[in-house]
Order: structure tokens, then C-alpha cells, then sequence
């Protein structure tokens, strides 16, 4: 589906002024919308190309790009991989590009930041991008959901699909350390019956949605979903409940030419193949074991073992925490059964056993800055070695200069090995810097020696 955005004019839409050449036009215009962008972005010589990281850096100054992992993508999937050679020198500007042979735009770098972060995108989701165009917001939301997740994009024409197929295949082939083989590209108007009845967790639009037509797009969100699309003149967020009901949001004032509708013929056409498909199909209901499993959590149901924390009771299931925690299994092998129908359990809040329980039945974990050294030394005791992986990841993302001494003292002192590394070479890699802060003051003799020990070992290399 074409994505196009009129926040410029286009001379090839427009009738030509009489007496003047038309190229003349266009490239009078085009060299104004440059100028203006450059000035934009804080001057420079117009016959800069730009980088990746310089974009990245005027996202993040204009509060576009806000969280690491949507910066992340930009530099890992760049835009200038997904533009034709023409447009190569314009690739980082923060501007839209039109492809004029192939007759769609893209859209400004800052919209697609704004739309990513909106759209909250996380490992593992299902994502669809409609009117997907060259395939790079389809890239960039492929990169955020990892090889463990779904990005698809959609278009009404075969060449552009293709083309945008293309672009991640070139990509793939010169950067083979990134995996986006889940990423694929369909020819489809968005409007007309998907033969496989996908659902999806996330669903970005490149072009207006008609007004009596939301709802079909708000259908094909599963429940929990987002939706971010221009809606009449603002762009929307609508979120799904899981009860199906929605709140939207209006994020900021947009003009996007609208989708395509499907003609009768067309819609009719659909009707029937999907009729046909249908009825050779064989439908494989999705495996649900976690989410049965997950569901009795807490749950008095079938429990069969009963925890105290201080005065908050947790319903447990004993073939369920033996089968997932070797200290549990131990734990109950070493207790009669009447013994083990109730449990005190002394030493942990009830908030981080409720973490450690619910990790167990779900393999997910809820974790803030508030609870995660706690539910880390919880997850070391239990012998949780996912748990204890995620809670470093989580601390991780917040390692800066005056955190990076607090860090190393946590990673050190519950036993997190991989938490410990990273904020070791933090440290010296920025160790002019840290060593000003209080953290690293704080840090107590036996670490301070050990870290001069690993500076000693690494001269020696």
C-alpha cells in the first residue's frame, strides 16, 4: 500500500506554472526543502551526506528517540540501506523521500522514531506495518522483535513489495549478524480479508485511515494490542483492552493522503478465496501450555502447597515449582506431607516472592527499578539462572557514569557474572569520569582490589 506523506509539496502532483520548464520546478522546490531542512537541523554545508549517528543524535535532542532500544534499531538498520541510489546523499536528513519512479514517499526519520516508540514494541511480538513501502519501518520493528517474533508488511503493489523485500535480503547478506528472516513483505490491501486470519500485537499505518474504517484495523489487533495511524488530521493511538474495549489517544497533528479502499470487485473477489481456502484448510490451534500454566498462578485451585510471607498467603503447586526449581524440589523432598501444606517463609518480602512465583508459572518476570536487586538475590537463591540473566539485562539498561560504581557492587555481590563484566568495562572505558562519582567511592576494598587486579591483568595483555 502506497505510504504517503504531505508534509512537503510535490511538483509531480501539481500543474505545471505556464511558461516555466517543469524540471526547473522540481528542482527548485527540491533544493528549497533541503535548504530548509538543513537549517532545520542546526545549518551545515548542504552537500552533507550525513551519518546514521548524526541522525540519531538530532532524534534524540528533539526527544523524537527517547529509549535505547528504538536507538538501538536506527543505528543497527539504517535508513540508507532501504533508499534507492538517487536518494543516498538525502538517506539522513530528516526529511521524507519520494521514489519518484516507484511513486510512494517515506516518510521523515522523526515519524518513524515517534511511531516506534509509541508503538512500545518488545521481543517476541507480532507486528504489522501497512503501506510498508522501501521495508525500512517494517526493518527497524523486525530488529526491535528479534528472531523470536513476527514483522509484516504490507503493500498494494507487487513491485513495491518486492522492491522492499529486496532491501532486507541486501541487507541480511552484508550484515549477517542481524536476523530478520522473520521479516516478510505481502500484497495486500489492509481492508480485505488476510487468508490466515492473523492477528498482531502491534499495528503501525503510513497512511490515513478513512474515518468508517478504524474499526476493521482496530480488529485485527490481538487483545492488549496498539495501533498507531494518521487519523484524520492527528496521528492516533488506540489501545486494546483485554476485554476489547479501546482508549485512544491523539498524539500530534499530521496530513497523510488516505488508504486506498478496496473496490466491490475486489472485496467480492476476496470473499471467495477465502471461502476456497477455508475449506482446504486444516486449522492447528495455537499451543497454549504456558498460558494454562500461568493461569494458576496464585490460584487455590488443584493447590496443593501453601507459602507465608509475613501476613500474604501464595497457593502453590508442588509438581509445578519441583518441575521448574531444583531448591523447591529439594525443599519438598525433605519435608512430610503434612508438613509441607503450609510453609513460612522468612527473610523475603511478599513482593519479591510474588516475583519469583509468578517467574515460575510464567517465565516472565515483572521487573522495576525499585524491586530488581531484590528479586536478583531472590532468583540466585532459588538457583533461577533466566531470572538472575533478565534482572542483569534490566540493570544493564541503566548503567551511566555516576550509576556504574552501584552497578559493579551489585553485580559482585549477587553473584551476577554477566552483570559484573559489562559494568567492569564500563568502568574502564569511561574511568576518568567514574572514578569522580560516589558510587565508585562507596565501592568497599576487597572489590576496589579486584578491579585493580583486572586492570593489572589486562595491561599485561
Amino acid at each position: 500500500m502506497d505510504r504517503k506523506e504531505n508534509d512537503r509539496p510535490n511538483a509531480n502532483d501539481e500543474e505545471d506554472d505556464e511558461g516555466v520548464d517543469p524540471r526547473a520546478n522540481e528542482m527548485r522546490e527540491a533544493f528549497l526543502a533541503r535548504f530548509l531542512q538543513q537549517m532545520l537541523n542546526g545549518g551545515g554545508d548542504l552537500g552533507d551526506t550525513g551519518t546514521k549517528e548524526a541522525l540519531v543524535e538530532r532524534l534524540k535532542r528533539s526527544q523524537a528517540l527517547t529509549s535505547p532500544s528504538v536507538e538501538q534499531a536506527f543505528l543497527s538498520v539504517p535508513r540508507g540501506a532501504f533508499v534507492t541510489a538517487d536518494l543516498k546523499d538525502q538517506a539522513y536528513q530528516d526529511n521524507p523521500l519520494r521514489f519518484a519512479k516507484m511513486g510512494f514517499n517515506i516518510s521523515a526519520p522523526h515519524m518513524y522514531a515517534v511511531t516506534l516508540e509509541k508503538c512500545d514494541i518488545e521481543p517476541g511480538m507480532s507486528v504489522l506495518d501497512i503501506g510498508s513501502g522501501c521495508g525500512h519501518w517494517t526493518a527497524l520493528a523486525g530488529f526491535l522483535v528479534g528472531p523470536a517474533g513476527i514483522s509484516h508488511g504490507l503493500d498494494l503493489h507487487q513491485y513495491i513489495v518486492d522492491f522492499s523485500t529486496d532491501n532486507v535480503t541486501k541487507f541480511c547478506k552484508a550484515n549477517p549478524m542481524i536476523d530478520l528472516s522473520h521479516v516478510k513483505f505481502f500484497k495486500r490491501n489492509c481492508f480485505l480479508p488476510d487468508p490466515e486470519e492473523r492477528k498482531y500485537d502491534r499495528i503501525h499505518v503510513g497512511a490515513c485511515c478513512p474515518e468508517a474504517h478504524l474499526h476493521l484495523l482496530i480488529e485485527m489487533l490481538n487483545p492488549g494490542g496498539i495501533l498507531v495511524t494518521p487519523y484524520g488530521d492527528h496521528l492516533l493511538k488506540v489501545k486494546k483492552g483485554m476485554d476489547g474495549k479501546t482508549v485512544k489517544e491523539e498524539l500530534m497533528a499530521v496530513r497523510y493522503s488516505d488508504l486506498i479502499l478496496p473496490s466491490e470487485a475486489e472485496i467480492k473477489h476476496a470473499r471467495v478465496e477465502m471461502a476456497k481456502a477455508k475449506a482446504t484448510k486444516i486449522v492447528v490451534p495455537p499451543a497454549n501450555l504456558m498460558t494454562e500454566v500461568s493461569g494458576l498462578f496464585n490460584n487455590p485451585k488443584f493447590s496443593d502447597v501453601t507459602f507465608i510471607v509475613g501476613t500474604k498467603k501464595f497457593y502453590a503447586h508442588k509438581f509445578i515449582l519441583s518441575l521448574r526449581c531444583e531448591v523447591f524440589r529439594a525443599m519438598f523432598e525433605g519435608y512430610t506431607e503434612k508438613a509441607a501444606h503450609e510453609i513460612p517463609i522468612t527473610g523475603q518480602d511478599e513482593m519479591t516472592f510474588g516475583t519469583i512465583l509468578k517467574f515460575i508459572y510464567s517465565d516472565q518476570a515483572d521487573l522495576t527499578e525499585d524491586n530488581v536487586v531484590g528479586v536478583l538475590e531472590c532468583a540466585n537463591f532459588y538457583k533461577l539462572e533466566r531470572l538472575v540473566a533478565l534482572c542483569e539485562l534490566h540493570l544493564r539498561d541503566g548503567v551511566d557514569i555516576d550509576s556504574a560504581g552501584t552497578v559493579l557492587m551489585i553485580a559482585d555481590r549477587f553473584n551476577a557474572p554477566q552483570l559484573r563484566s559489562f559494568a567492569l568495562e564500563f568502568v574502564f572505558s569511561n574511568f576518568q569520569a567514574v572514578m569522580k562519582t560516589q558510587s565508585f567511592k562507596d565501592i568497599d576494598r576487597d572489590l576496589m582490589n579486584s578491579i585493580l587486579m583486572e586492570a593489572v591483568k589486562r595491561q599485561s595483555m
